[in-house]
C-alpha cells in the first residue's frame, strides 16, 4: 500500500486535473459535508442535564446545571428549610421518551455522594442490575448506558432497594431528558419530590411529606432552565441526526441506478448480437429513463393538493373546532372581524362589561366606552370577508388552500413546476398545515400575505401591477404579524435590489422596485391611521397601549438565553413530529438533502435564511407558543417545505 502522503498527493492531482466546473462543485459538495459531519459528531448524542439535589439535615438545595433552583437564585438563603423526613433512599420516575428528540432518551448515571465529597453510590446503567433497582410500576430498558422508560399505559418508577442516608447529595444526569421526577429521603411514609419538565416551559416544583406521612408544603421552579449549549445541542442535533441515513440512502439509490444502467446496456449488447434491433437501441430502457410526469400535470396537481388541503382544513374546523374559537387570541380576532364587517373600528362597550369579559385580563382594547381587538389589522380583515356571510370559519380553510397554490407558483417560479408541486402536495399533506388552517390564529394568513410578498418580488412580467401587488401583500403581513414581516423585509429586499443590477429590463425593474415601495409604504401609512383612530397615537398600537403591556422579545422579565434556548427545543421537536407526519427517525433530514448533495443554487441557500431567520426570532420570544403544534414556527415551513422538495428533486435527478 503506498504511504499516505503520496495517496494525497495523488488525489490532489486528480482533483487537479477535472474541469473547473466540476472541480468547483466536487468542492462544494465536499465543504458542505464536512460542515453538516461537523454538526452531527458535535452534536451526537444529545443533551445532557445534571439535576443536583442536596439534603442536609432539615434543609435542602436544589440546582440544574450548576444553576441553583431552590431557593430562589435572588434568594439570600442557601437552602430551603422544611420539615423533612429524616432520612431514606432513591426513587426515579420518568416518562417515556418524545419520539422526536435525540436518542436516547432517560437518565446516563445516578450519583450519591456525602456531605464530605465523597461517592457512596453510584450506577452508570451499563446494565439494569435488579439486585440494586426494583421496578415498581411501568417498564424500563437499558439503551447505549442510558436508563429509558417504556411503559405509555402506565408511570415508570424504579426504586433503589438501599436502606439509603441521612445527609446527602444525589446527582442525576439526564439524556434528551424531557420530564421526570425524583424522590430522595424516601422512606416508607416520607420523601422529598422534586419534578421538572426539561423541555416544556411548565413550572417544576418541590413537594415534601414528613415523617409521620403529612404533606409539609410545596415549593415551586418557575423556570427551571438547561444549559443553553446543550438545548442547542438538542436542536442540531434534531436537524442532522438523519445525515448518515441519507448517506447511506443515496449510496444505495446511486448503487441501484448504476445497476440498472449496466443491465440495461448488457441486455442492449445482448439484443444486438441477436439482431434485436429495437432491444439493441434500448429504448425500452431510454423509455424507463426518461420518464417523467407531463409539465401541465403539476398544476393540476397543485391544485388537487390545495383542493384536498381546503376540504381536510374545513373538516377540521367543523367537526372538531365546531367553528367556534379556542382561545383568548383567536375570540378578540373574531370580534374584530365581525367589527369590520359591520363597517366599524370599534364597539360599544355594553354596561356591565365584567360580564362579557372571556379572559382575565380582557383581550380587548378599552378605550372609554369603546373596545376592539388589540392585534393588527390584517387578519380581522381578512376573516371578515367570511364574517360578511356570518361564515368567518371558512377563511382559515380558504387561507391555507391559498398557501398551497403560492407555494407551488413560488417553487415553480424559483426553481421548476416539479420542485413547486412536490412543495405543494407537501405542505397540504402536513399535519401542522391541517392545525394551522383549521384555527382562527393569524399565523396561516401571515404565511399566505408573506408567500405572496416573495412571489410578486421575483416576477418582474407586469412590473406595476406585480410590485403593486408585491407591496399590498407585504404591507398586510406587517399588518398581520408586525415582527415576522420585519424579520423577512431584508430577504424581500435583497431579491428587489438584485434584480436592480441586472443590466437588461434595469428599467423594468426599477418601475417594479418603485411600485414595490411605494405600495408597502402606502401599507404603512393604514398601520399608523389605524392606530391612530384607535388609540389616539398613531406611533402607539392597540398592542403597546393595553395596560397589561410587556415587551415580548428580549432578554428581560426573567427571559433569558438558555430559557430561549429550551424553547426553541421544545418547538423544533414539534416541528420534527409535525412538519410532514414523516417518520421520528428521519426528522428534518428532507431539509437538509441539497446541501447533502453540495447545491449551489442561491434559492436554497435563500431558502435556508429566511427559514433560520424566521425560526431563530423566537429565541427572543418570552412565550414557548405550543398550541395546535408550535405555531410560532409556522411562518417557516414554506421554506422548509421548497428545501425538501428540492433534495428529493436533486435526488431523483
Amino acid at each position: 500500500m503506498p504511504p499516505l502522503p503520496g495517496m494525497l498527493a495523488g488525489a490532489s492531482g486528480r482533483l487537479a486535473r477535472l474541469a473547473p466546473p466540476l472541480r468547483r462543485g466536487l468542492l462544494v459538495v465536499l465543504a458542505l459535508n464536512a460542515v453538516i459531519l461537523g454538526a452531527y459528531l458535535w452534536s451526537r448524542g444529545g443533551q445532557r442535564t445534571v439535576l443536583s439535589i442536596e439534603v442536609t439535615g432539615d434543609r435542602y438545595r436544589v440546582e440544574l446545571d450548576g444553576k441553583r433552583l431552590l431557593p430562589p437564585p435572588d434568594d439570600a438563603a442557601s437552602y430551603v428549610q422544611g420539615d423533612l423526613p429524616s432520612a431514606g433512599s432513591i426513587s426515579l420516575s420518568l416518562s417515556k421518551g418524545i419520539p422526536s428528540l435525540p436518542d436516547p432518551q432517560g437518565i446516563d448515571s445516578v450519583v450519591v455522594r456525602d456531605p464530605q465529597g465523597r461517592v457512596v453510590f453510584r450506577d452508570d446503567f451499563e446494565r439494569l442490575d435488579e439486585s440494586v433497582w426494583r421496578v415498581t410500576s411501568g417498564s424500563f430498558a437499558v439503551e447505549d448506558g442510558v436508563l429509558v422508560a417504556k411503559s405509555m399505559d402506565a408511570p415508570n418508577q424504579i426504586d433503589l432497594q438501599q436502606p439509603g442516608w441521612r445527609d446527602y447529595e444525589a446527582t442525576i444526569t439526564y439524556r434528551n431528558g424531557s420530564s421526570g421526577d425524583v424522590w430522595v429521603r424516601r422512606s416508607e411514609s416520607g420523601l422529598i419530590m422534586v419534578s421538572l419538565s426539561l423541555v416544556v416551559d411548565f413550572p417544576g416544583y418541590v413537594d415534601v411529606v414528613n415523617d409521620n406521612g403529612e404533606w409539609a408544603g410545596r415549593e415551586f421552579i418557575w423556570r427551571p432552565e438547561p444549559r443553553g449549549e446543550e438545548s442547542l445541542k438538542s436542536v442540531v442535533a434534531m436537524a442532522v441526526g438523519a445525515y448518515p441515513l441519507l448517506l447511506l440512502a443515496l449510496g444505495a439509490g446511486f448503487g441501484l441506478a448504476f445497476s440498472l444502467a449496466a443491465a440495461g446496456l448488457g441486455v442492449s449488447r445482448a439484443a444486438a448480437r441477436l439482431g434485436i434491433g429495437r432491444l439493441a437501441r434500448g429504448r425500452l430502457f431510454e423509455r424507463a429513463a426518461r420518464l417523467r410526469v407531463r409539465v401541465w400535470a403539476w398544476p393540476v396537481l397543485a391544485a388537487a393538493a390545495a383542493a384536498f388541503g381546503f376540504a381536510a382544513a374545513l373538516r377540521l374546523m367543523l367537526g372538531y373546532h365546531f367553528a367556534v374559537p379556542q382561545l383568548p387570541d383567536e375570540d378578540s380576532y373574531l370580534f374584530q372581524a365581525k367589527l369590520f364587517a359591520s363597517g366599524r373600528l370599534t364597539g360599544e362597550i355594553p354596561p356591565v362589561r365584567e360580564a362579557f369579559y372571556h379572559w382575565l385580563p380582557n383581550f380587548l382594547y378599552e378605550d372609554g366606552d369603546r373596545w376592539s381587538t388589540f392585534y393588527p389589522f390584517g387578519h380581522p380583515l381578512t376573516l371578515a370577508a367570511g364574517a360578511l356571510f356570518d361564515a368567518a370559519w371558512v377563511m382559515p380553510p380558504l387561507v391555507g388552500a391559498g398557501s398551497v397554490a403560492a407555494l407551488y407558483a413560488l417553487g415553480r417560479r424559483l426553481y421548476s413546476p416539479r420542485v413547486g408541486g412536490v412543495a405543494a402536495v407537501l405542505l397540504a399533506g402536513s399535519p401542522f398545515f391541517l392545525m394551522q388552517s383549521s384555527n382562527f390564529m393569524a399565523h396561516g394568513t401571515w404565511t399566505l400575505f408573506a408567500l405572496l410578498a416573495l412571489l410578486f418580488a421575483v416576477s418582474r412580467e407586469r412590473p406595476l401591477l406585480f410590485g403593486a401587488l408585491g407591496g399590498l401583500c407585504f404591507g398586510l403581513a406587517l399588518n398581520t404579524r408586525t415582527i415576522e414581516a420585519l424579520v423577512l423585509a431584508p430577504f424581500l429586499g435583497a431579491v428587489l435590489l438584485a434584480g436592480l443590477r441586472r443590466r437588461d429590463g434595469r428599467v423594468q425593474s426599477l418601475k417594479h422596485f418603485a411600485a414595490y415601495g411605494a405600495a408597502a409604504e402606502a401599507m404603512v401609512i393604514a398601520m399608523l391611521l389605524y392606530n391612530s383612530a384607535i388609540t389616539g397615537s398613531p406611533l402607539t398600537s392597540p398592542y403597546q397601549a393595553m395596560p397589561t403591556y410587556e415587551p415580548i422579545l428580549g432578554f428581560s422579565n426573567g427571559h433569558t438565553l438558555d430559557n430561549g434556548l429550551r424553547n426553541l427545543e421544545h418547538q423544533i421537536a414539534g416541528l420534527s413530529a409535525l412538519l410532514d407526519g414523516w417518520p421520528a427517525w428521519l426528522g428534518l433530514g428532507m431539509v437538509i438533502l441539497p446541501f447533502v448533495l453540495g447545491t449551489r443554487k442561491a434559492w436554497d441557500y435563500f431558502c435556508a435564511a429566511a427559514a433560520a431567520a424566521l425560526i431563530c426570532l423566537y429565541v427572543l420570544y418570552q412565550y414557548p407558543g405550543m398550541y395546535e403544534g408550535p405555531r410560532y414556527l409556522y411562518h417557516a415551513v414554506p421554506f422548509l417545505l421548497l428545501l425538501a422538495a428540492r433534495g428529493a428533486d436533486a435526488a431523483a435527478t
